[in-house]
């Protein structure tokens, strides 16, 4: 009887469980996908997310409620969902282009970091490694990124937001 067995399973469901479920499924995620994370059943997912959304606590505040808030959609992955489309029709966005260049110096700092970084096989290698790249950091190379800052902005501001040289 599968029913049976669904049922079982859905009351089985610890709080945490639950509350796993529920904000992968805010976010956007699939029923499957949810289901292989939290190593339950499909239909005890479903059964979760349904009793949610009908019991009507699945409103969350987003901060788009004040007056002017604009969301700036970033089109992660979750953020494509049908679920989050949906959402998102009724909040004005800020367009973010395809490929649009990251401003901030600290991304392009832990770049360089990820490609001067060695393989190692254990916690300590890691800490060990990245605490020797962090301590040898060229600072030349920080103050250049902050220097051409204006220039990077007035790059994407030229290309639309779009991919620029750096």
């Amino acid at each position: 009887m599968p029913g049976r067995r669904v049922g079982r399973h859905f009351s089985e469901l610890s709080e945490f469980e639950r509350g796993l479920i529920i904000g992968m499924k805010t976010t956007g995620w699939s029923t499957r996908r949810v289901d292989r994370q939290v190593d339950r059943s499909e239909c005890a997912v479903r059964t979760c997310w349904q009793q949610w959304t009908r019991d009507g606590t699945h409103v969350r505040r987003t901060g788009l409620e004040r007056p002017g808030a604009i969301f700036q959609q970033d089109n992660a992955r979750p953020h494509t969902s049908r679920i989050a489309q949906d959402f998102l029709r009724h909040v004005q966005t800020l367009p973010w282009p395809a490929r649009s260049p990251y401003l901030s110096p600290t991304e392009h700092v832990w770049d360089h970091l990820k490609r001067q970084m060695p393989l190692c096989h254990s916690v300590h290698d890691l800490e060990v490694a990245v605490q020797d790249l962090w301590v040898h950091l060229p600072q030349n190379n920080i103050r250049r990124l902050i220097n051409r800052m204006p220039d990077r902005v007035e790059a994407c501001i030229a290309a639309g937001g779009g991919p620029t040289c750096y």
